[in-house]
């Protein structure tokens, strides 16, 4: 497991894993519990941050899981279930391709922490979920199309949810100007 760090586009792709960001995503909101009557001004843009990032991950991680379930395509690559010469070690076994759930992950993250804060110094940060999905095409074990539809889903996902929450909620979370 060591040596797969070795390679930066195993990094990249391991900064995308679905559970990771799950896991993350529940430490922000302990630590927005535990921080919001301490640091007043962090409250309210890690609170919108929060209630489009939720949501956006659970439809996003239930979408990938129907569309694996219902279009259970074969990945690129070949599991190193066995001693194969042609095995290739970031290839996981009885795990569909389509969609990439790493290159949706990536880009609910990132969208929803820009439509959040909508600065327009912050686009850059795309460059991280695009990388994100461009590693997992070059590791062999998405094509375009599944990182293009993840990706596309992600983005989409978190634009809706964002949208939603701004017609209900986000009026009375406006900071005001």
């Amino acid at each position: 497991m060591a040596s797969l760090f070795l390679n930066p586009l195993y990094v990249l792709t391991f900064i995308g894993e679905p559970q990771l960001w799950v896991a993350l995503s529940a430490v922000l909101v302990l630590a927005y519990f535990l921080i919001r009557f301490r640091w007043y001004s962090y409250r309210l843009p890690m609170k919108r941050f929060l209630l489009v990032l939720v949501p956006s991950l659970a439809v996003v991680l239930l979408l990938s899981f129907l569309l694996k379930t219902a279009f259970p395509m074969a990945r690129p690559c070949i599991p190193c279930t066995m001693i194969q010469e042609t095995c290739n070690p970031y290839c996981p076994a009885n795990d569909p391709s389509f969609p990439s759930g790493h290159a949706a992950v990536a880009f609910a993250v990132f969208t929803s922490l820009w439509l959040v804060q909508r600065r327009r110094w912050q686009l850059p940060v795309f460059i991280i979920p695009v990388a994100i999905a461009c590693s997992r095409v070059a590791l062999g074990v998405h094509t375009w199309p599944d990182v293009a539809i993840g990706s596309a889903m992600g983005l989409v996902v978190s634009w809706l949810v964002w949208r939603e929450m701004e017609r209900r909620s986000f009026k009375l979370l406006r900071p005001k100007a």
